[in-house]
């Protein structure tokens, strides 16, 4: 049997994913489910449960609606008859569930963990900047001569290849004097036709693997270089276009008796400066208040006799110190792909470090991949 304590997403999860033979649902609180059709109004334990009698006509279960406190103090020996305890976002009570399960030696799975978040797009489209390639690609597609190849080299040249002659020669028909990717149905047939007529048949061998690749590659090969707005807004962010730097370190301050007290500020300012932005006096003086107002009046009265000298000393160094916050990893590189696309890479994103799978031979592929 398998205890659940607290029926949230998570619980509801795990026994979703489990061949369940007896279930106990027990919940702190009297939640309720408010979008179930029938398990309106009803104890979110119990609806849980009905449901998940569906899903397997030999689970059964209870739903108990009390305490884990209290039945710790009224029937410690309850958990005992478990083979599993699993207590979901229980963070203040698990210490006590944990020495009533030690006894029995009974698995207490406790689980802190939340919402993963998985960042890749679902459809990633290859970025293989056929419309645009860089100059070290377009000195590899150029060196490239399809026509005096023999059948063999011919259909193990990449399909990268394929599509950017193809490209080449559709723009030269269509659009003589303005670079334009095909984008329409139409155009995407056009393109086609011309990557078809330039396959090679060979009895022994077949059509040409590497031309069916490209034919397949057609309807997303040619991305827009344009930035997504998503990721302009990201550039266009204050924490992007003005990184703060390491704080320099603070001087110490001199090492006699009378500089106590401005060592104490200089600890308490330099360790609230990496959190806050205190550009003025009146910032420095707030923080260091907020802190002589929880220490004795003694205290107080000591400090405050240094801390107009403290502070002068700080604030006219605070051009050394500035900024006082240092910008996150995330900013850092923002701002570094915001650098590179408004300079080398003329608008465009940095292409990714890895090319899809293709028929090549082992030369060309291992070239294309070091680009």
């Amino acid at each position: 049997m398998v205890l659940i304590y607290k029926k949230k997403k998570k619980g509801r999860s795990y026994l979703r994913a489990c061949v369940i033979g007896a279930v106990i649902i027990f919940p702190l609180f009297s939640f309720f489910l408010g979008s179930c059709g029938s398990q309106v109004g009803r104890n979110r334990g119990e609806a849980v449960l009905a449901f998940l009698s569906e899903l397997n006509e030999e689970t059964h279960g209870e739903a108990i609606e009390e305490s884990v406190e209290s039945m710790l103090k009224s029937s410690p020996k309850f958990f005992s008859s478990f083979s599993v305890v699993i207590a979901c976002d229980l963070p203040e009570k698990r210490r006590k569930l944990y020495h009533s399960c030690l006894p029995q030696r009974l698995p207490l799975a406790y689980d802190v963990w939340d919402t993963l978040v998985e960042s890749h797009p679902d459809n990633m489209h290859e970025d293989l900047r056929l419309e645009d390639p860089f100059p070290a690609l377009k000195k590899f597609f150029d060196s490239v001569d399809l026509e005096h190849l023999d059948f063999k080299s011919h259909s193990h040249i990449p399909y990268v290849v394929i599509l950017y002659k193809a490209l080449k020669q559709w723009q030269a028909l269509k659009f003589p004097y303005l670079p334009h990717i095909p984008t329409s149905y139409k155009e995407k047939n056009e393109l086609k036709d011309i990557i078809q007529r330039g396959m090679r048949k060979n009895e022994k061998e077949g059509e040409q693997e590497n031309h069916l690749e490209a034919l397949r590659a057609v309807n997303t090969a040619f991305q827009p270089k344009d930035v997504s707005p998503h990721l302009d807004d990201i550039f266009q962010d204050e924490a992007c276009r003005n990184l703060h730097t390491k704080m320099e370190v603070l001087p110490w301050p001199d090492s006699s008796a009378d500089m106590l007290p401005i060592k104490i500020i200089w600890v308490i300012v330099k360790s609230r400066i990496r959190k806050q932005r205190l550009r003025a006096k009146e910032g420095l003086q707030a923080t260091l208040q907020e802190f002589l107002g929880a220490t004795t009046s003694d205290q107080c009265a000591h400090l405050v006799s240094s801390l107009p000298e403290a502070l002068e000393a700080l604030v006219t160094s605070r051009e050394k110190i500035l900024p006082f916050l240092q910008s996150g990893d995330f900013w850092v590189m923002a701002s570094a792909v915001k650098d590179f696309v408004n300079g080398d890479g003329h608008g465009r994103l940095p292409v990714r470090g890895t090319i899809p799978d293709m028929t090549s031979d082992s030369a060309q592929y291992i070239a294309l991949h070091d680009m």
